[in-house]
């Protein structure tokens, strides 16, 4: 008989299954790195390597689940089906063995990968923004260094006038010269020699005395010291933070004949600083090289003019350097922030510092890492469905392998009929037993009604069981059916159809319980009135209740040991003693001996069990225990007085032997 097997879905099932979920999950990654790369060439490059992989890999499991499914015994007709079978089951077992570490090795490595690719999106992430921050504070410190010079310019150009007394109006002469940025001086004023106010935009009283501030100390104290920016302040008229930016009056001699003072507002100039990128979390601020804080934004008022020359950040990273990056939490709110920072050029007392927010910058990446992370268990989860689902399968097929091949394993031995026909009712194989049916048969009704059914099974290209009937006999037909053939194993079951009303004398005996029990749910299928008497159930009860959960806990591991023993087909019944538990909570001796009764194909239909009650027996084996240990515990103590007794006597004659040599009577 040629390779007699039917081709198998399980190998296309399961790659459609992989392909579809390959697919699905590289489609996925595609879409989500394309929201980083806006759909660049190489996320179309990355979409077709993966589908090429899913294609190639595909078509390898494919192949393998093929050729793991397919037969290689090349003739089955005289036996050699058998073989077939176990090598086949060999394969399967090997497969349920390695598959699962294998499959959750191949999981986790991938999920480490994930993880890896994600730990380099980030570092990535940061480096980009540690670009970003010293770009932004290349750029910001370059516009804040125009500014101040445009500043710079005009006070010194307005001062050199006031020197030769050109000019009688501040006001008018700095809007003049500051016509391209004319919203960042809030105000102006122009002190004399001795600090004394003779001009403010604001109005304030002449001959106010600011001989105290900074700003003119510096230039008073300075020489020829030219521009200069002092500490912040705070208006009193309007309470709002401004810097000043003074530019001294000399005479031709060099003596200070004034200052010239500009208020720079902090709101006014952050407003230079209004970039793309920068989001509400990002700060801004601009330092004095001694680390006083002249301005921020977001602004934090009671963090101005205070210095930070011993802040730890600027002792590690800022202390010396011209420029430079660093991760860090702010020291004025606390927040994490990417700093670049550096000099304002052609004013290097001043320092910006461009503080870009990790929380904005990494919000993309961990949007991307909590659809990659769920993604990749909804991934993991639908593959390990599909193995439990493929695992489960494969189970069933080896379990319904070793019953046929226990079917199939010596056909010519084998004492009941076995043969195989084609399709077309012809017969390729039979063995002994089956040869010698149809001769017995020959020419009768009985040989034609066994030809209908054959020819039926045949017809009908399945696998499954029937029973049917030949005259006054009953038998009972698994079959097994193949690609171009139909392996046929015949039982007859007239003497058990027969035996069915014996079975029901022995189920009305009344001195032993009796029962049958499902191999599957362990209940109790029938049991008669002295198994109920034994048991102290009523029928109805018992016949809800399972053996394990009515059998004692120290006697159940047991019960199931042999249990699975006869499942497995190593023994077709075990006797034992148990007990039992009644509903009162006390427990009943019994004597069980258990039968299982098979199918044809070796499978157990049902176990049958007799109990018989030894209740009193044991409690006559624990008295006769009880006896003999009183005996032996009187037999040793008997023991223990006669060796002492011994010793006694000999302790006397040596005494008496030692006073008669002493010359002593002595009379005992």
């Amino acid at each position: 008989m040629p390779d007699a097997r039917k081709k198998s879905r399980l190998p296309l099932t399961a790659t459609l299954a992989y392909a579809l979920a390959a697919t699905g999950w590289i489609v996925i990654g595609f879409f989500m790195s394309s929201l980083l790369d806006d759909g660049g060439t190489t996320s179309m490059f990355e979409l077709y390597k993966g589908l090429a992989f899913v294609a190639v890999t595909g078509c390898l499991l494919f192949i393998v689940l093929r050729l793991m499914d397919s037969g290689t015994a090349t003739d089955a007709t005289f036996g050699q089906l058998a073989e077939e079978f176990r090598q086949s089951i060999r394969i399967g077992e090997r497969t349920m063995r390695w598959l699962p570490p294998g499959l959750a090795l191949i999981v986790i490595a991938l999920f480490c990968l994930l993880l890896l690719g994600l730990y380099w999106t980030r570092n990535n992430t940061l480096e980009a923004g540690e670009r970003s921050a010293d770009a932004l504070q290349y750029t910001i410190a370059a516009q804040t260094g125009s500014a101040i010079q445009v500043i710079d310019l005009t006070l010194g150009e307005i001062a050199h006038e006031l020197a030769e007394s050109r000019t009688q109006d501040p006001d008018a002469e700095l809007r003049r010269r500051m016509e391209r940025v004319p919203a960042l001086v809030s105000a102006i004023r122009v002190l004399d020699g001795d600090g004394r106010l003779i001009h403010d935009s604001d109005r304030g009283a002449p001959g106010t005395d600011f001989s105290s501030r900074d700003y003119f100390r510096h230039h008073r104290d300075s020489g020829n010291s030219g521009f200069f920016i002092g500490e912040p302040l705070r208006s009193l008229s309007t309470d709002t933070w401004f810097i000043s930016a003074s530019h001294p009056v000399r005479a031709a001699d060099g003596r200070l004949l004034g200052v010239v003072v500009a208020a720079i507002g902090m709101e006014r100039f952050a407003r230079f600083w209004q970039l793309p990128g920068l989001d509400n979390n990002s700060s801004i601020a601009v330092f004095r090289s001694d680390g006083t804080l002249l301005m921020r934004s977001p602004h934090a008022g009671e963090q101005i003019g205070k210095s930070f020359s011993d802040a730890g950040f600027w002792r590690e990273r800022v202390s010396g350097q011209d420029r430079g990056l660093y991760h860090g939490a702010s020291g004025i709110d606390g927040q994490t922030r990417i700093f670049g920072f550096g000099r304002v050029p052609g004013y290097p007392q001043l320092l910006v510092f461009v503080g870009i927010s990790e929380d904005h910058l990494l919000s993309p990446w961990r949007r991307l890492a909590a659809i990659s992370v769920g993604s990749f268990l909804i991934f993991a989860g639908l593959v390990l469905i599909l193995a439990f689902i493929l695992l489960r399968q494969l189970r069933m097929r080896i379990q319904s392998q070793k019953r046929a091949a226990e079917l199939a394993r010596y056909p010519l031995q084998n004492r009941n009929p076995v043969f195989s026909v084609s399709h077309r009712g012809e017969r390729l194989f039979m063995n002994d037993a089956a040869r010698r049916l149809f001769q017995e048969h020959r020419g009768s009704a009985e040989a034609q009604q066994l030809d209908t059914v054959i020819q039926e099974i045949a017809a009908a290209n399945a696998s499954g069981s029937r029973e049917f009937t030949m005259g006054a006999r009953s038998y009972s037909a698994s079959f097994v059916s193949h690609a171009d053939c139909c392996d046929v194993y015949l039982m007859e079951t007239t003497a058990l159809r027969q035996g069915e009303g014996l079975l029901q004398l022995f189920f009305d005996l009344p001195f032993i319980g009796m029962a049958t029990s499902s191999p599957e749910t362990k209940r109790w299928l029938r049991c008669n009135d002295r198994l109920c008497e034994i048991l102290g159930h009523p029928r109805e009860q018992l016949l809800q209740k399972s053996w394990p959960e009515m059998t004692h806990p120290d006697d159940l591991a047991g019960d199931l040991a042999n249990f699975e023993r006869v499942m497995r087909g190593e023994a077709d019944g075990y006797m034992m003693d148990k007990r039992f538990l009644r509903p009162d909570g006390t427990s009943v001796d019994v004597a069980m001996n258990v039968r299982a009764v098979r199918r044809p194909d070796r499978s157990v239909e049902l176990f049958m069990c007799t109990v018989q009650d030894i209740t009193e027996r044991r409690q006559r084996e624990l008295q006769l225990r009880r006896q003999r240990n009183l005996y032996a515990t009187l037999s040793a103590t008997h023991e223990a007085i006669i060796r002492l007794r011994d010793r006694e006597s000999l302790f006397t004659r040596i005494c008496r032997i030692a006073v008669e040599e002493a010359g002593f009577a002595f009379a005992w």
